[in-house]
C-alpha cells in the first residue's frame, strides 16, 4: 500500500520537475507566412506593390524547451514573392508612365522559434522565420515587427506531449516615404522527446 501511494506521489509531482527542466521536442511541421503592402510616393512618382514569403518544412529537427527559455530551429523551403508597379511623370502637367516589376526565388533557410520565460510562470516564444521585405523591385526593406511577432503561453503546456503554438497578427508600419501592413503567421508542431 505504501509502495503504491509513493508511486502515486511520483506520477503527480513529475509534471512540476518536468516543467522546470529542459526537455527536448522534435519537429512535427513548421509552416509560417509573412508579407508586406505598402504605398507611397513624391510630387512626381508614386509606388505600391507587395510582397510574401513562406516557408515550410523542418521535421524531425530538435530543440530544447524549458521554463526559462530556450530555441528550436530546423531547415526549411522557402519562397519570396514580390511586386511593385512604379508611376513617374516629367512634371504636374505630363502623364504618369507606369513600370512594373516581379520577382521571385526559391531558397533554403533555418527558421523557428526563440522562447524566453515572462512573469507569472508563462512563456514567450518570438518569431524567428522569415520576414517579408523588398529585396528585388522598389519599395521598403522593413522587415516585420519582431517585438510584437510573439505568442506568449502558461509555461505549464510543456508538460504535455505534444505542443502546438500559432504565431499571428498584423502591424501598420511607416519607413521613410513608404507607409503600408505587415502580416503574419505560423503554425510549429512539436513532440516531446
Amino acid at each position: 500500500m505504501l509502495l503504491a501511494l509513493g508511486v502515486l506521489v511520483s506520477a503527480q509531482a513529475a509534471p512540476a520537475r518536468d516543467e522546470r527542466a529542459a526537455a527536448r521536442y522534435r519537429v512535427l511541421s513548421i509552416t509560417s507566412s509573412a508579407s508586406l503592402t505598402f504605398s507611397g510616393g513624391g510630387d512626381d512618382s508614386r509606388v505600391n506593390g507587395q510582397a510574401q514569403v513562406t516557408a515550410r518544412g523542418g521535421a524531425g529537427a530538435t530543440g530544447s524547451i524549458s521554463a526559462r527559455g530556450g530555441r528550436v530551429t530546423a531547415a526549411l523551403s522557402a519562397k519570396r514573392t514580390e511586386q511593385a508597379v512604379l508611376a513617374e511623370r516629367a512634371g504636374p502637367a505630363s502623364p504618369y508612365v507606369e513600370q512594373r516589376c516581379r520577382d521571385s526565388k526559391s531558397f533554403r533557410t533555418r527558421g523557428g522559434l526563440v522562447f524566453r520565460a515572462r512573469p507569472g510562470g508563462k512563456l514567450e516564444a518570438r518569431w524567428a522565420l522569415p520576414h517579408a521585405a523588398m529585396k528585388g523591385c522598389p519599395g521598403p526593406s522593413t522587415r516585420g515587427p519582431v517585438t510584437k511577432m510573439t505568442h506568449i503561453f502558461p509555461a505549464s503546456r510543456l508538460t504535455a506531449k505534444q505542443l502546438s503554438l500559432t504565431i499571428s497578427g498584423s502591424a501598420r508600419f511607416k519607413s521613410g516615404r513608404y507607409t503600408g501592413t505587415h502580416r503574419w503567421r505560423a503554425v510549429v508542431r512539436l513532440v516531446r522527446l
